[in-house]
């Protein structure tokens, strides 16, 4: 940059010369100037020249040192640029290696490619020709569908006919089953009926000999049942002083309180000390129908049923005097006097034994037990209850047990056969 800063002074300085030279010489021309003028130009001439070749001297060795410089710097840039062609040319080697490489597979994945579009081509040839099948195929769905939902809805409204028509069925049957239930329930009271009448003819017929002579025991014991009634804290009796007048109070009760089912068992009550059994029963039917749990209405019913001598009758109605108040020793004591009559004396015993359980100052049952056990020919065991009998008829003032008691322990002893 010197170099060239140079130059141009040098230049400058010239073009100045040259310039400034015609002027003068028109002078001299004009002889106008004179030698010193002439004298002082040459002198400046000199000095130009002299600083001329000074600088020239200076650039001339300033362009030497540049051109040294130059030319290492040349032999450096040659080196490098010896260098980078290597390099260059090394990785344009790896380069081409990588792409001949590169182009080698991809002709290889170009192959494979190739072979995969067709195998896709033809997948999805084959796939259209599936999805048309498939759609055919949901055309022919779409249509039994349709027939389908057209059949559903006939059977849809065929089955709500049918609902109504089984609604209707329903109710109807639901009445005929009412109608059912209660003729079977009046079947079943007919049936018992003819069970008790066709039982007390083939018992009394079987039995009748055993029947006449325990008759005076069973009616003891019946009546002292009725009796027992009255006594019974469970069941309270009025303080009329005469069947008939007991009943005539309760027919007054029932005229202004036709519902009150303790007024017909009461009635029904009186009624049997009266001896009319049928007309209690009907009064015990009406409690039972008031009141279906009301257990003294079930065993007043089945004593009267039992001196009507409707046997499996009263045997039911005991059952369910039992199931209703288990702990009633009348009860049992009622059940196997049944039983016994019936001709089953094993089974009136065990109800005798509960009876004596429940109760064991109970005389009517050892009476009665006693009385089971003779005719099984148990004579001694029989002799025992009677004697036990006999004792609590004294303790108690029974005055129809002891005798009976009594009476039936002297034909023991005396070996007269029962």
């Amino acid at each position: 940059m010197r170099i060239s800063m140079r130059l141009g002074v040098m230049l400058m300085i010239l073009l100045g010369l040259a310039g400034l030279v015609p002027t003068p010489l028109s002078v001299v021309s004009a002889h106008t100037e004179d030698v010193e003028l002439q004298r002082r130009v040459d002198e400046i001439r000199r000095e130009i020249d002299e600083k001329v070749a000074k600088e020239l001297a200076k650039v001339s060795e300033e362009l030497v040192w540049r051109d040294k410089s130059i030319t290492g710097r040349n032999k450096l840039v040659d080196w490098w640029l010896l260098v980078t062609a290597g390099v260059l040319s090394f990785f344009a080697l790896l380069i081409t290696f990588f792409m001949a490489v590169g182009f080698y597979g991809f002709r290889q994945l170009r192959n494979e490619a190739k072979d995969h579009v067709a195998s896709v081509q033809k997948s999805a040839e084959e796939a259209k020709n599936q999805v048309a099948e498939v759609r055919k195929s949901a055309e022919e769905a779409e249509n039994q569908v349709t027939e389908a939902e057209n059949q559903v809805d006939k059977v849809r409204k065929s089955a709500e006919e049918a609902e109504n028509q089984v609604d209707k069925v329903r109710k109807s049957a639901e009445e005929a089953k009412n109608q059912v239930a209660e003729v079977r329930k009046s079947a079943e009271e007919v049936r018992m009926r003819v069970e008790g009448i066709r039982d007390m003819s083939d018992v009394v017929a079987a039995h009748y000999e055993h029947i006449q002579r325990t008759d005076n025991t069973v009616a003891v014991v019946s009546r002292d049942l009725v009796d027992n009634l009255f006594d019974d804290s469970e069941i309270a009796s009025t303080d009329q002083p005469d069947p008939r007048g007991e009943a005539n109070y309760w027919d007054q009760v029932l005229r202004i309180a036709p519902d009150d089912a303790e007024a017909y068992l009461k009635r029904g009550l009186a009624k049997v000390n009266l001896g009319q059994y049928g007309s209690a029963i009907v009064d015990y039917n009406e409690a039972l129908r008031r009141q279906h749990d009301f257990w003294q209405a079930y065993y007043s019913r089945g004593f009267a049923r039992m001196m009507l001598r409707q046997h499996l009758l009263a045997l039911s109605d005991f059952n369910r005097t039992i199931e209703l108040k288990p702990d009633y020793a009348e009860a049992y004591n009622a059940r196997g006097m049944v039983k016994n009559v019936r001709g089953q004396p094993e089974a009136a015993i065990g109800d005798f034994d509960k009876a004596i359980e429940l109760d064991p100052t109970h005389a009517r049952a050892y009476t009665t037990r006693g009385v089971a056990k003779a005719s099984l020919n148990r004579l001694q065991e029989a002799k025992a209850d009677y004697e036990k009998a006999l004792e609590l008829a004294e303790e108690q003032g029974l005055d129809d047990i002891k005798g009976l008691a009594g009476g039936l322990l002297y034909e023991i002893d005396s070996g007269t056969e029962l």
